[in-house]
């Protein structure tokens, strides 16, 4: 679930990282979610104004830009644009997703 506020900000949880999307392969019906988060990310996320600042639950490594660590750290619609992740077809992207999934953890 994301959280848009005034068209201008988004707290994206766990659907968008800084270098990708969450993995539905922590869930039984990995595919099936899989295919709802290309559906978000498609017909929602990536058709919002580029300027619109994303929050992300999770950072990771070189990816972060827009940011020093004194600061709060975001990305854009336009940066998450770049990202070949979402670029795919949506068969493309439910593979590469759910392929090689990891078990999920015992917490």
């Amino acid at each position: 679930m994301c959280l848009i506020i005034d068209m201008e900000y988004i707290f994206s949880g766990d659907v968008i990282s800084f270098n990708g999307v969450g993995r539905p392969g922590l869930h039984e019906n990995s595919i099936i979610l899989a295919d709802k988060l290309y559906h978000t990310l498609h017909n929602k996320i990536l058709n919002l104004p580029e300027h619109i600042k994303i929050f992300p639950a999770h950072q990771s490594g070189e990816y972060l830009i827009n940011c020093d660590k004194n600061k709060i750290k975001y990305i854009t619609i336009k940066d998450i644009k770049k990202n070949k992740l979402f670029g795919l077809t949506k068969n493309e992207f439910i593979e590469r997703l759910t392929h090689n999934q990891i078990q999920k953890p015992a917490n």
